[in-house]
Formats: structure tokens, C-alpha cells, sequence
């Protein structure tokens, strides 16, 4: 946990002199629900130093790209997760495209994550929000043993709202 705080502060402190339009808060925000997906559904869990808890294996890449700045997260997922992934994605980058995000986080919040687990998808939407785009995504590999995930978050140098539609 303490180096995701490091990663995360280093990102702050990066970002710092270009804070126009909340580009800061939303590339943080962003960061975070990356890294806590990774915690919670890595399909590999491990233990730092071979004690303590154990958390979710990935990585998370950030990189400036022409109109912003790119996160990407990348780790693995259990064969459980794949299906109602595609489709918690599927419904988010649909909402995104036809304007009714708020609707979605209205209608997930409260509501348990599938099959029990953790989450209802609202880490996905605000990543979506934050962007102003549909999440760009893929899922690797498919087999019985699960897949690799990889998503990729665009957050423009400008607020959502003012670009045009993707």
C-alpha cells in the first residue's frame, strides 16, 4: 500500500504546474480506481515480503499523450470475472456514448457487486466520467485459467464536457 501512495503522490507532484481544468483531480482519481481494481480483482494475489495481507498483482502506466494524459492498467483476471466484466464495460462505454452515465451511477449505487463480490461497476463509471470517453479495453487470452486485462483511460487536458464527441 505504501508504494501506491508513493506512485500516486509522484503523479500529483508531476502534474502539479499543469492544473488547468482539474486535469490533477481527475488523472488521481483515475490512478486510484485503477489501483484499487487491481487490489481487489487481480485474478493473482500476492504478499509483499511473503507476510501480510495479500493484494492484487498489476501495473499501471502513465504517459502524456497529444490532447492528455493516458493511464493504463494491465493484470491478470480470474475466469469468474471475465463475463461480467465484458458487461459491466459494455454498459458503461453504452452510457458513456448516449450521454446517461449519472443515470447508470444512480442505478448501481447501493446495489451490491455481481455474484457478491465487491463493487458494482461505479469505479468504471467514474473513470468513464472523469474521461468523457468510453473505456478503452481488452481482455487477452481468454482460457479457463481467466485472461489479462488491460484498460486505457484518455484524460484530456480539458474538461469533458467542452471536447468534442469521440
Amino acid at each position: 500500500m505504501d508504494r501506491i501512495v508513493a506512485c500516486g503522490e509522484r503523479l500529483l507532484e508531476s502534474l502539479q504546474e499543469e492544473d488547468a481544468h482539474g486535469l490533477v483531480h481527475r488523472c488521481f482519481c483515475v490512478f486510484v480506481e485503477m489501483a484499487q481494481n487491481i487490489m481487489h480483482h487481480s485474478g493473482k494475489q500476492a504478499r509483499i515480503s511473503g507476510q501480510g495481507p495479500s493484494c492484487g498483482c498489476g501495473a499501471i502506466h502513465v504517459w502524456r499523450a497529444p490532447y492528455g494524459i493516458l493511464l493504463r492498467s494491465d493484470n491478470p483476471v480470474g475466469p469468474h470475472e471475465v463475463g461480467n466484466l465484458q458487461a459491466t464495460l459494455h454498459q458503461v462505454n453504452e452510457s458513456c456514448a448516449n450521454g446517461s452515465l449519472r443515470t447508470l451511477t444512480r442505478e448501481r449505487l447501493g446495489r451490491p457487486g455481481e455474484s457478491g463480490g465487491k463493487g458494482a461497476g461505479l469505479g468504471l463509471i467514474d473513470m468513464a466520467r472523469k474521461s468523457g470517453r468510453p473505456l478503452r479495453y481488452s481482455l487477452a487470452g481468454e482460457s479457463p485459467g481467466g485472461a489479462w486485462f488491460s484498460l486505457e483511460v484518455l484524460v484530456p487536458f480539458l474538461r469533458p464536457e467542452s471536447l468534442p464527441p469521440a
